[in-house]
């Protein structure tokens, strides 16, 4: 291949190889790697573990009694399954915190955002889910007064 040979054509020097092809996903990884601490994961991925963290929060916060071992297997459990994203344990504790905010459950879910800070949650990113928590609660609310029950 000389200078006859077309732009872009394989075997052409001014072709650019590359180790892995140039498609989405490879982009959205070297964004990753180049601008992020840690890796943007996959919202369904995220919204999975978020469900399984609420339920097994919700499992352990509902003992009004969680003390000692019980409390300390309950913290190790969730660390274990959250594996360091704290910013879904945040998201956990802050959201319940918001919306059952002066309730009935306020206490059950005061204790389950304990939990989820024991157990590694980002406490920095709680105001926001709080807040988050807090406007769901209002829209909902708002929803019921105006005689809305379906979603």
């Amino acid at each position: 291949m000389g200078a006859d040979a077309p732009f872009g054509v394989p075997g052409d020097y001014r072709t650019p190889r590359r180790k892995h092809p140039l498609t989405w996903p490879n982009v959205c990884k070297f964004i990753e790697y180049k601008f992020y601490h840690s890796p943007v994961s996959d919202s369904a991925t995220d919204r999975l573990l978020s469900a399984q963290i609420a339920g097994l929060v919700a499992r352990h916060a509902s003992a009004t009694r969680l003390t000692g071992r019980g409390r300390a297997a309950a913290v190790a459990e969730l660390a274990e399954l959250a594996a360091g994203r704290g910013d879904l344990l945040a998201k956990c504790a802050g959201i319940g915190l918001g919306i059952h905010e002066g309730d009935l459950d306020e206490d059950r879910y005061i204790r389950a955002a304990q939990i989820c800070i024991e157990a590694g949650a980002d406490t920095t990113l709680i105001p926001h889910w709080l807040d988050v928590g807090r406007r769901q609660a209002r829209d909902i609310a708002a929803k019921y007064r105006a005689g809305g029950t379906s979603g």
